[in-house]
């Protein structure tokens, strides 16, 4: 596992635009120059967030930067609370179990059906952990599901 004292010694962190930049010259396996420093650190990888490589192994931005500026690896999930897995600012990170980090990835678009809204007899169902009752119109069931969503997960809910 990474040393604090290691990555304050490789890495800088910008708490304001959450980017990291090297504070040496990289190499490659071969002995080429990879970054020198100054220059952003890591790369994309699926769903938007960012890895860098210290020491041959990958770190995910984001538990990076928690450990960066606390000095602790984190024990849960750090969750963007902007939904934005490339906002690694420090004012965008926040602590979270895995079911308010699931809570708010599921994003929802004005106008279209959100996650737990169906459609079945006749009626719009909401579903969160437990049947939230039938209705009328998607528009009640959308209402009541997003309720409960705030009641259940607090700041980490996608509804407001």
């Amino acid at each position: 596992m990474l040393a604090h004292d290691r990555l304050l010694a490789v890495l800088n962190y910008e708490r304001g635009t959450g980017i990291f930049r090297w504070k040496i010259t990289k190499t490659g396996w071969r002995g080429g120059i990879i970054a020198l420093p100054g220059e952003r650190a890591g790369h994309a990888k699926r769903g938007g967030y960012q890895n860098i490589i210290i020491d041959g192994k990958a770190y995910a931005s984001h538990r990076l930067a928690w450990f960066y500026v606390t000095g602790k690896w984190p024990e849960m999930a750090i969750d963007h609370k902007d939904g934005d897995p490339t906002n690694n600012r420090w004012d965008n990170l926040r602590l979270a179990t895995p079911a308010q980090n699931a809570a708010n990835s599921q994003k929802s678009m004005a106008g279209e059906l959100r996650h737990g809204i169906q459609y079945r007899s006749g009626k719009w169902r909401a579903k969160i952990t437990a049947d939230l009752g039938a209705y009328n119109t998607a528009e009640e069931a959308v209402f009541a599901y997003s309720e409960a969503h705030k009641k259940l997960f607090g700041e980490s809910s996608r509804y407001d």
